[in-house]
C-alpha cells in the first residue's frame, strides 16, 4: 500500500520561496509528515490487495501466474495507492504493475470513484465499508488487466495528444503533464502519462483531472 499527502509542510512553493535551505526543510517537513501519516493508517486501515486482485483472475484464468523462473514471464504487482488531497479526502487507486525483465514495466492505475476522510481510516471502516471498497478494488483490478491485454494487441488506441493537470497524478505542484487520451466509460477519463522510462496508464473520474488538448 502506497501513500502519500498532496497537502502539508507549507507545500512546495512555499520552500521555493524561502530559498534552498527553506526548500529543504520544508521538504524534510513534508516527508516527516506524510511518514507519521501512514504509521496512523497502520492496523486500522486494512485492505485485501491480494484477496481482491486474486479474486478478479477468476474471470481471466489465463492470466494466472505462470510457475516458470523466467525472464520473459509477465508477473503481476497489485498494489493501493492512498492520494490525500488537501486535508481531505484521501482518493484510492488499484494499481498494477506490469513486468516482464527489469527493462519492461508498466503500471495500469484505477482511481476509485469513492473517497473517505482520513479520519475515517483511521478509525477503521465499517464492515459494509469495506465491503463497498472492496468491490470497488476488484472493479478497478478487473479493468487493469482487461486494459493490459487491450494495449499489448494494440487494441487501447491512446493516440489523442492531450496535457493532464490532476493533483492525484502530481501531488502538491500543479502542472500539466503530456499524455495521450482513450476512451473510458462515461464519467471517466482514460490516458496514457508520457513518461517513455515508466509509463503509466490512468483511468479516473473525470471531475479529478482537467484535460485540454495537446
Amino acid at each position: 500500500v502506497l501513500y502519500h499527502q498532496e497537502a502539508g509542510g507549507g507545500g512546495v512553493a512555499l520552500g521555493v520561496l524561502l530559498g534552498p535551505l527553506g526548500a529543504a526543510a520544508n521538504a524534510a517537513a513534508i516527508k516527516s509528515r506524510t511518514g507519521k501519516e501512514a504509521l496512523s493508517l497502520r492496523g486500522a486501515f486494512t485492505p485485501h490487495v491480494m484477496q481482491d486482485f486474486s479474486a478478479t483472475l477468476l474471470y481471466q484464468p489465463e492470466l494466472q501466474p505462470a510457475r516458470a523462473a523466467d525472464a520473459s514471464v509477465v508477473t503481476f504487482s497489485p498494489m493501493l495507492e492512498l492520494t490525500r488531497m488537501g486535508e481531505d479526502p484521501v482518493q484510492i487507486g488499484a494499481r498494477l504493475r506490469v513486468a516482464q525483465g527489469t527493462p519492461q514495466q508498466r503500471d495500469y492505475l484505477y482511481v476509485l470513484a469513492d473517497s473517505y476522510s482520513f479520519a475515517a481510516l483511521q478509525q477503521g471502516l465499517s464492515s459494509a465499508d469495506q465491503s463497498k471498497l472492496d468491490a470497488s478494488i476488484q472493479q478497478g483490478f478487473r479493468w487493469a488487466p482487461d486494459t493490459y491485454r487491450s494495449d499489448t494487441e494494440g487494441r487501447l488506441q491512446a493516440n489523442r495528444p492531450v496535457m493532464v493537470q490532476s493533483s492525484f497524478v502530481n501531488t502538491r505542484i500543479k502542472m500539466k503533464l503530456k499524455s495521450y487520451a482513450f476512451g473510458q466509460d462515461p464519467g471517466r477519463v482514460g490516458f496514457v502519462l508520457a513518461a517513455p522510462s515508466w509509463p503509466t496508464v490512468y483511468s479516473m473520474p473525470a471531475d479529478m483531472a482537467v484535460v485540454t488538448s495537446g
